[in-house]
């Protein structure tokens, strides 16, 4: 249901005690009393479905960092962080429009507009609040009011939400939640990251087919580093773009099948560490079934260590 958020309250409200089902826009409510006014609509009709829709966390990847949190992959939860950010405004001479309006947007600004898609996926996973503290900017005061003259920026440009948030199991960790519509690098750019004891995963629409992971526990962590591309099914496929990054900066990438010297340099690098002594590189470059034998010893001499090597088929190829 898109409309304008000053007419969200009144929209809503009628269509739920008229008892149809609503798909809502963000946000359910210009301020605290719009939002207090349909809720108590909602809890006097509890056979309508009312949702607020948010299309990101469907990207396949963003469904796996899902899947791994309710499996605890990532082990004890350190720090979250998520975001929607858009650069659209970054043109200061563009004319002031509803956004920079309380009446039209509210005076939460874009933390109303934006907040939602960064909420939705730590609201779904149990990790709601506890203590929330916010850096505010109004970067810009006015803009061209379209008529030769200015008019001021009534409503908050960008926010950063620094927020104490405890898990199922009682542990607390800070997430940072991100709204910002003068931001130089974002197109639309939506992102999760998760950092955990055992595991950490990203995702970011800038690019929507890579789910991002790290893995290892230890006294090194992060050794394990790797990145899978989403299929057309939306499958997600640990077999192309993968990297296995070695000991601080060397990284052998799979899908560019280095010359026999990348090959050798790893080898060397592991067995300096105390790998097998008799491991050695790919005969030639190209040759797949030794590349595929080269990651599994990897993989084994990472687990002798204690590391966890998150991703089975990471020695697979395709021919």
């Amino acid at each position: 249901m898109p409309c304008p958020i000053n007419l969200h309250e009144q929209f809503y409200v009628d269509i739920i005690r008229a008892g149809k089902h609503l798909m809502g826009k963000k946000p359910f409510g210009i301020d605290q009393k719009a939002n207090t006014n349909i809720l108590k609509a909602l809890e006097e009709n509890p056979d309508v479905l009312v949702r607020c829709s948010s299309e990101f966390p469907f990207f396949p990847a963003c469904q796996r960092i899902i899947q791994w949190i309710r499996e605890e992959r990532f082990g004890t939860i350190m720090e979250v962080r998520a975001g929607f950010n858009h650069s659209s405004d970054m043109d200061l001479s563009k004319p002031i429009n509803w956004k920079r309006m309380i009446e039209y947007n509210g005076e939460y600004g874009c933390m109303g507009d934006l907040g939602i898609h960064t909420q939705y996926m730590p609201f779904r996973m149990g990790w709601i609040s506890q203590s929330v503290y916010a850096v505010l900017s109004n970067i810009v005061p006015e803009r061209p009011d379209g008529k030769g003259g200015t008019a001021p920026c009534q409503t908050w440009d960008n926010a950063t939400l620094v927020c104490q948030v405890g898990d199922s199991h009682g542990n607390a960790f800070p997430m940072y939640l991100e709204t910002k519509r003068l931001d130089p690098e974002a197109t639309n750019k939506w992102f999760i990251e998760v950092y955990g004891s055992k595991a950490s995963a990203r995702f970011t629409t800038d690019d929507p087919k890579i789910f991002t992971f790290l893995g290892g526990q230890g006294k090194r962590t992060g050794l394990v580093q790797g990145g899978c591309r989403a299929q057309n099914d939306g499958a997600l496929d640990y077999r192309r773009d993968l990297r296995v990054r070695l000991f601080r900066r060397y990284t052998a990438d799979v899908g560019r099948l280095p010359a026999r010297a990348g090959w050798q340099r790893t080898a060397v690098r592991l067995r300096k560490a105390g790998g097998d002594p008799h491991l050695s590189c790919p005969a030639e470059r190209g040759s797949r079934s030794r590349i595929e034998e080269f990651y599994r010893t990897i993989a084994s001499e990472f687990e002798k260590r204690g590391f966890t090597v998150l991703t089975a088929p990471i020695c697979r190829l395709k021919n």
